[in-house]
């Protein structure tokens, strides 16, 4: 969450969040990471009465972040300028459906429909609606979920990379 990756999607997430808690009742939104932006999305999540269903972890550890994974039911981040999408391959790897953008690197990593649901970055109707058809159908999103977990250990897994660098390099 640095102010100078105010493209991550949180001022869509947090526009979204009314949409979301008012079709699935007790939706919490985390929002990890630290950042000058924090005192202004703070305020943005006050302005749309969302203040109590939002929580801003700020930096955590590396433990404390998987713990979070675990906890969580869907990854979002409707990016538009993701270079590559570890951070959704991260959650995948954790068997979280991921929500992203078709404005960035998201489509790489997220298969649409099947691993994940990727939107039109700024559509805050569209991630409202993609964060409701997981939050509110959790069989859908733990069915999600395992198939994000298959990916990525088939695409990012060791012995993928380590085949794919060996060819990289015609050494394999």
């Amino acid at each position: 969450m640095w102010a100078e990756e105010r493209g991550k999607g949180h001022d869509d997430l947090l526009a979204a969040w009314p949409a979301v808690t008012a079709r699935v009742p007790g939706a919490k939104l985390w929002i990890v990471g630290e950042g000058d932006d924090r005192p202004r999305l703070e305020a943005r999540a006050r302005d749309l009465g969302v203040s109590g269903d939002v929580h801003f972890h700020g930096r955590v550890s590396d433990e404390e972040l998987g713990r979070l994974y675990r906890r969580a039911s869907v990854f979002a981040m409707p990016s538009r300028q993701e270079g590559f999408g570890l951070v959704y391959a991260e959650a995948m790897w954790h068997a979280l459906p991921c929500i992203g953008s078709t404005s960035d690197a998201a489509g790489h990593v997220i298969r649409d429909g099947e691993t994940g649901v990727l939107v039109p970055y700024g559509d805050v109707p569209a991630i409202a609606s993609a964060l409701c058809g997981l939050l509110g159908q959790p069989e859908r999103a733990l069915r999600m979920g395992a198939a994000a977990r298959r990916h990525a250990v088939d695409r990012f897994g060791y012995p993928r990379f380590r085949r794919d660098l060996l060819a990289a390099l015609d050494l394999g």
